[in-house]
């Protein structure tokens, strides 16, 4: 009886590991107040429900992507780990000229990040695109130690630094 009960046991906590390395997981945190959101379109309801200025941490798996006119922190496990992070389909960043917080992202693999309009000082950390793009007006765009593997497209004035990046190919219009 007594193995019996130690093999259920042991077959418990082998579902249970394998249960949460595949369970998507998004963490939001505003304030002192932590929430955690499941499944795919986790990511978008931890936004939904966010603030400007709160946390999402995100588990490794592929997320659904979702468009962000919030100044928030968003943070994946790394794109160099095993089990990285990353958003399923393209997104743009449009933060309004009246939000205080700026956008932040970090380890997160996605396909391609557009900024768009009045966004000030968004910093992409460790990440990798397919393509990065900044239109209409973005200000001080920071990216550092990310790679974009298909092209980055830089326009309408808008100014952007890429620090120890490697980028496949760059096009600049009236940019700096």
């Amino acid at each position: 009886m007594k193995k019996l009960f130690l093999s259920l046991v042991a077959v418990l906590m082998a579902a249970t590991a394998t249960f949460a390395q595949n369970t998507l997981v998004a963490t939001l945190t505003h304030g002192e107040n932590v929430t955690m959101y499941y499944g795919t379109y986790a990511l978008r309801d931890a936004y939904n429900a966010a603030e400007s200025g709160d946390v999402i941490n995100l588990s490794a798996g592929g997320f659904q992507a979702v468009d962000i006119k919030k100044g928030i922190t968003l943070r994946g496990t790394g794109v160099n780990e095993t089990l990285p992070t990353s958003i399923v389909n393209g997104f743009s960043v449009s933060i309004p000229a009246d939000d205080a917080n700026r956008f932040t992202m970090e380890g997160i693999i996605g396909t391609s990040i557009n900024l768009y309009g009045t966004s000030e000082n968004p910093y992409i950390l460790k990440c990798r695109f397919s393509n990065a793009n900044i239109y209409n007006k973005v200000k001080n765009a920071m990216f550092v130690n990310c790679k974009v593997t298909s092209g980055g497209y830089v326009t309408d004035n808008s100014t952007a630094q890429f620090v120890n990046c490697y980028v496949n190919s760059f096009y600049n219009n009236n940019s700096s």
